[in-house]
């Protein structure tokens, strides 16, 4: 059995070399040459965690702005990778970054560099009033659309419940609508020019590449992008480990009732996160899990239950949620939910439990860092280990120590964390006659 496991961590490292050039930005080349594609992903440190109060959705523009042509390659940034053969262009937006990737043939990494340096050294030039306009109606239907679906509103909901008003996370991702109406053309160049800067970067390139060849390759194409001004630290007070218990009913688009239960946790960089992980995937990773048995397959109060650990650099979150059974009292879901987290935080999880989690953690990571390019990816694993954690190989330390835990070592943090939440929200669909929220 511990052969079979240290195989299995073999294959989660991402052996890597990274250099930063005189300009500030980090490059980090790994290779892996099952298929002749490369992949290239910028993440700028900057997520929606930098936006200030009323310019939410800032960020979120900023990415899909950066589509839109530089100064000298105007035009669809789509059009010259996809005719060069990409199997992937995109990027989103994250609390701590903004990520922007593509997948190329290994002979097309050149064009993807250039066309990277030229959005960042030389984006604002190209910036005009009828971009912005365009660029702001696509987020605005995004945001609509998002927000118009079942149970759309909860992203809103956590951010602006769970987190202190003053904390850079008490806003959605994506941003308000109403701070989108309010931005200006100048909003989006100052965002550009103090956020999309070598010395806020980390690139990563990932593929059938040579480590070496490819970091000269970024050399030669971003050594001559101006470095910019370095982003200053956010800071925030730590979580409370006793914070005051926030309850919040909203009725909306929602199908069926659903509970969420949201914990304020440290930064993912903290050791005891590790063990809260690994708790939270015992309790409500999917079918199987500790809440799950109890509450779908025994008590049949719920038809869908489900939990997730959100790692980012400022703090981190255990969300657990449950969708109450037609005809089903949420009162009731309540209760059993109660009585399952307090006989897990009274006698902890059964080894059968924790091992199966520890492997549900590890095959999820294997599989997202199987494709080279896009969420998850191996790219991406790169990008966060050193833009959250500031830290080369992380994800690999990470699932060693979720490996190594001990029964007693996850159950005391998670006594430490996860006795009261810090947020019960609760979604009901609307009253007869009512006018749900969006």
């Amino acid at each position: 059995m511990a052969g079979a496991a240290n195989r299995w961590w073999k294959a989660a490292e991402i052996p890597a070399e990274s250099t930063t050039l005189d300009n500030g930005l980090r490059v980090i080349a790994h290779r892996d040459s099952k298929a002749p594609i490369a992949a290239v992903f910028v993440a700028y440190h900057a997520g929606s965690a930098r936006e200030s109060r009323g310019k939410t959705a800032l960020a979120h523009l900023a990415e899909h702005l950066m589509f839109c042509g530089s100064e000298h390659a105007p035009g669809s940034y789509f059009l010259p990778l996809e005719r060069a053969g990409a199997s992937s262009i995109n990027a989103h937006v994250r609390e701590d970054y903004t990520g922007c990737f593509e997948a190329v043939p290994t002979g097309a990494l050149d064009l993807a560099l250039w066309m990277e340096a030229e959005r960042m050294g030389w984006l604002v030039g190209a910036l005009d009033a009828e971009k912005f306009e365009a660029q702001r109606h696509v987020v605005r239907q995004e945001l609509i659309e998002r927000e118009s679906q079942s149970y759309g509103l909860v992203p809103r909901l956590l951010a602006e419940h769970s987190w202190p008003p003053e904390h850079p996370y008490s806003h959605p991702v994506n941003g308000l609508r109403e701070d989108l109406d309010n931005l200006s053309l100048e909003d989006a160049r100052q965002w550009v020019r103090s956020c999309f800067a070598p010395t806020n970067a980390t690139l990563v390139i990932a593929g059938d590449v040579e480590p070496a060849d490819a970091i000269e390759r970024a050399r030669r194409y971003f050594s001559d992008v101006p470095p910019g001004v370095a982003l200053k630290p956010l800071q925030v007070p730590p979580p409370a480990e006793k914070a005051a218990l926030r309850s919040r009913v909203v009725e909306c688009c929602a199908p069926a009732a659903r509970i969420y239960r949201v914990w304020n946790v440290p930064q993912y960089a903290a050791s005891q996160c590790r063990a809260l992980e690994l708790a939270c995937e015992t309790l409500s990773g999917g079918v199987g899990s500790v809440l799950w048995r109890a509450l779908v397959e025994e008590d049949r109060l719920a038809i869908e239950l489900g939990g997730e650990f959100r790692g980012r650099s400022l703090g981190s979150q255990v969300v657990i949620w449950v969708t109450a059974a037609q005809g089903r009292d949420p009162r009731a879901v309540d209760a059993a939910f109660e009585r399952e987290l307090s006989r897990f935080l009274a006698d902890g999880p059964g080894d059968a439990d924790l091992g199966a989690a520890r492997m549900r953690i590890l095959a999820r990571f294997l599989r997202g860092i199987e494709r080279m390019c896009g969420p998850g990816s191996c790219a991406e694993a790169l990008a966060e280990a050193s833009v959250i954690a500031a830290m080369p190989g992380f994800h690999a330390a990470r699932l060693r120590i979720v490996e190594s835990l001990t029964r007693e070592q996850t159950i005391e943090t998670a006594r430490q964390w996860l006795g009261t939440p810090s947020l019960r929200l609760e979604l009901r669909p609307p009253r007869e006659g009512a006018s749900p929220k969006p």
